[in-house]
């Protein structure tokens, strides 16, 4: 699963990449046509936009790249494999060979007929490439990471390497200054024989570093000038969004677009400070000379401090004493950065539009070619228009919200949905009647959760620290091997049970009895009488011959959740009140009732139930799959919390492409749609 995680993880990052070139060029244009309209504004305003467009450059092919790609950059080999993860391991028991060894996926089955293999080459050489091309990416960015850790680095030892100024001048020009622009942080102005020019460094506790060459340079209030440059910078926390942009420089290494926005945040941060350093010393003169002289002295500034001399000087000092700072609208620049705007939107709008299009084509082909490649013998399925049972239903004490959500949810699959409350019995829809209490079905692994319980209560999990199952090296105790539906696990513990035992806790949870529903016709399904020493091969996993409703796990999973009441299950008309019914309580300890719940909600998280997650409710349950010549049956039997509701859904499925993925993926839908 981390190998798969790892690679899904890489897919994303190299498609980032790929919607990072194109709509960092667009975002690009966008940001050279604002800034053009906007060239008569504050330099903050324009400050501002180009921030914007850095991040957006980052943020916007992320969001494309999950929102777009994710659902079709599925290769087949994964499609398959979420789909008949749980019907492999339960039809390989059945059928008596190792699921493990000479079992034929689903996969090579579709892929020996009509050879659609070529196709789906072309998505996983694009998956190489994709993570060939993130690799390449992550080089690049550990490259320039360890470049900007050595301009930390070297920071440090600046600040290491200062001594305080001893002239109590610049200390008291340095209060002054702190008073003026009402600097409420403790700053230090230190001296350092490293660097050239003054600078601010350091995050929670800046200090301004002036070199003794600038001491000798520069009158006192030119120095007054550049150190009111700084103390802006400080209390704008320019130093930190320096910093956030120094790392979306590294993540856009590649992209010159996003070194020319970064250039701009530097030049236009720059145009903010001087305009309130005039507006403070109120000397452009002397602060334009004072740049100059810092110039002849600058070498090179580090990357990661902020230097009065960032940005480009000559404009900054022409900008500084000419008093012009772009206070005239130019008509020409207005005109041609709204034609850019335009032509930009349009650009964003026909892309988004086209990738929009292409995820839904590429989508629609996925099932096309998936149902073309599957066996037609259950084409009559969709045709039939009885294909859920819904027209023999009494529809006079059904809920028509939850009825809508269950037959929506079904679509075109021939299945029963029971949705009830754990707690007072109340049953809100029964989709297909008969399907849900008048035919009796093998329980497949939805088995395993008599097992577990058993197992748990009759103290027979002491070897579990150490692994059922056939294979040493993975550990595996009960929660994952139920999240993961391992039947070698379940076949041995079933074994150490024995059948009689799993007889007699299947009749404890009330299978075997009606479940005294009020509506006609329901039968008790089937518990064997036979006491069997030590258990056959398929018992404790899918309950050999024992044989269930799905009401019958509507019920038991209710007790699991309602405190141990096995309830009788009541459909009302309306809003109509009813009265809570039990027919006695689990003989379960509640800390193996617990166990058990956190195995079914680790089966929903990263199992076999995986696509029941929809984000409303929190899911817990287990799928179950049992494999027929005719048709496959798909169960899942599930419980769902949410802030403001609580439910019971059972689903069951009958058709040739049906497994218990495709039940909970079909009550996950309606849990998100309730």
């Amino acid at each position: 699963m981390q190998i798969a995680e790892i690679g899904t993880a890489l897919h994303l990052i190299g498609w980032w990449i790929l919607h990072s070139l194109w709509q960092g060029v667009a975002i690009g244009f966008a940001l050279a046509a604002f800034l053009k309209i906007l060239r008569w504004t504050t330099p903050q305003t324009r400050y501002v936009f180009a921030c914007i467009a850095l991040s957006g450059m980052i943020v916007l092919p992320a969001i494309t790249a999950v929102v777009f790609d994710t659902p079709q950059v599925t290769s087949l080999v994964s499609v398959m494999d979420e789909l008949d993860s749980d019907a492999d391991a339960d039809s390989a028991l059945r059928l008596g060979r190792d699921d493990r060894g000479e079992g034929t996926s689903g996969y090579q089955a579709i892929s020996s007929k009509n050879s659609p293999a070529t196709t789906w080459n072309t998505s996983a050489m694009s998956d190489r490439l994709l993570s060939l091309l993130s690799l390449m990416w992550l080089v690049g960015v550990v490259f320039y990471a360890t470049e900007l850790g050595r301009g930390i680095f070297s920071i440090n030892r600046l600040r290491r390497d200062t001594s305080h100024v001893p002239a109590a001048v610049l200390d008291d020009l340095l209060n002054e200054l702190i008073g003026r622009l009402g600097v409420k942080r403790k700053i230090e102005i230190c001296e350092s024989p490293l660097i050239n020019i003054p600078m601010t460094m350091g995050w929670i506790y800046p200090i301004i570093l002036v070199p003794p060459s600038s001491l000798l340079g520069l009158a006192p209030h030119q120095l007054q000038t550049i150190i009111a440059h700084e103390l802006i910078h400080i209390k704008r926390y320019d130093y930190v969004v320096n910093f956030l942009q120094s790392v979306a420089e590294t993540l856009l290494f590649f992209h010159p677009a996003a070194a020319w926005a970064s250039r701009k945040i530097r030049e236009e941060r720059e145009f903010v400070c001087d305009d309130l350093t005039v507006a403070v010393c109120a000397d452009p003169a002397g602060y334009a000379r004072a740049l100059t002289k810092l110039a002849r002295l600058q070498r090179q500034a580090e990357q990661l401090a902020l230097a009065s001399t960032d940005g480009e000087l000559k404009g900054r000092i022409y900008r500084i004493v000419s008093d012009r700072k772009d206070k005239a609208v130019d008509k020409k620049f207005v005109l041609s950065g709204f034609f850019s705007l335009i032509a930009v939107s349009l650009v964003l709008a026909v892309s988004l539009a086209g990738l929009k299009v292409l995820s839904h084509n590429v989508d629609s082909g996925l099932r096309e070619r998936l149902v073309d490649q599957s066996p037609k013998g259950d084409e009559h399925i969709v045709e039939d228009h009885n294909r859920s049972g819904e027209s023999t239903d009494d529809l006079s004490r059904e809920d028509p919200r939850y009825r809508e959500a269950a037959l929506r949810a079904l679509g075109p699959h021939r299945g029963s949905v029971i949705v009830m409350n754990p707690h007072t019995g109340r049953v809100y829809s029964i989709v297909n009647q008969d399907w849900a209490f008048r035919r009796q079905w093998t329980a497949g692994s939805t088995f395993k959760m008599i097992t577990s319980l058993a197992g748990i209560e009759e103290n027979k999990l002491k070897e579990s620290n150490k692994g059922f199952g056939y294979n040493p090296a993975v550990q595996m105790n009960l929660a994952r091997s139920l999240a993961v539906s391992d039947n070698d696990y379940f076949d041995i513990l079933g074994r150490e049970v024995g059948s009689d035992t799993l007889f007699r806790y299947s009749k404890q949870f009330g299978f075997g009895e009606v479940t005294g529903i009020n509506h006609p016709g329901e039968i008790g399904a089937y518990v064997p009488a036979v006491v069997d020493q030590g258990g056959g091969p398929r018992t404790g996993v899918m309950g050999g011959d024992i044989r269930v409703t799905p009401l019958q796990l509507a019920v038991f999973l209710s007790a699991l959740f309602n405190g141990g009441k096995i309830l009788v299950p009541q459909s009302t008309y309306g809003e109509e009140p009813i009265t809570i019914q039990d027919r006695g309580s689990l003989s379960i300890s509640e800390s193996s009732i617990a166990e058990l719940r956190k195995a079914l909600r680790a089966a929903v998280e990263t199992g076999t139930g995986k696509k029941a997650q929809q984000g409303i409710y929190e899911v817990s349950g287990k799928t179950g799959t049992i494999a027929n010549n005719d048709a496959n049956v798909g169960l899942f039997a599930s419980h769902g919390l949410s802030k403001n509701s609580e439910l019971v859904i059972v689903v069951v499925l009958e058709g040739k492409k049906e497994n218990g993925a495709v039940a909970a993926q079909i009550a996950g839908n309606i849990y998100g749609s309730v």
